[in-house]
């Protein structure tokens, strides 16, 4: 999904630029362009967003980053299984990586927003009485999914949740 994702943007982009070649006369703050900084932060957030999703797969699932998981078994049916909660709990309690993930959760709600509103222009499905309805609907949705990534970590760091 990563990947494809990726190389939609990297389409879109090409194409966006093959549409407008010759680069706007007035850029800047002179131009009439209603420019965010979280549009032209995109590529800068989806590539940390990225270098999260990496790091997430090797902290908790191939447990490079803490070699102790490893320990963290219990047996379910007699099947020797990770303690998921017990590595949750251990991992968020270093701060660095609690900081990291929501530095990352805050990228995703910025990339998300925006992402979600332009989604509907890219398929020209935004018009001048959508406008309003599409930004806010993408600012609800980003603002549930930070909210929610976020509350683990944070509670861990707030003594909430306990091993």
């Amino acid at each position: 999904m990563t990947a494809l994702h990726i190389w939609g943007t990297l389409s879109l982009a090409r194409e966006n630029r093959r549409a407008k070649p010759v680069a706007y006369a007035v850029a800047g703050r002179g131009s009439r362009l209603k420019v965010t900084w979280t549009s032209v932060t995109m590529v800068i957030s989806g590539t940390v967003i990225l270098g999260f999703v990496i790091f997430h797969l090797l902290h908790f699932t191939a447990q490079v980053v803490d070699r102790s998981y490893a320990s963290m078994e219990t047996a379910v049916g007699g099947v020797g299984m990770h303690d998921v909660y017990r590595m949750v709990v251990k991992g968020f309690s270093n701060p660095w990586i609690s900081g990291f993930y929501l530095v990352a959760m805050a990228l995703l709600f910025s990339h998300l927003k925006h992402g979600a509103a332009s989604v509907f222009q890219t398929f020209g499905l935004r018009d001048r009485q959508l406008v309003q309805v599409i930004g806010v609907g993408a600012w609800i949705l980003a603002l549930a999914l930070f909210v929610g990534f976020s509350s683990i970590p944070v509670g861990v760091m707030l003594g909430w949740i306990r091993p």
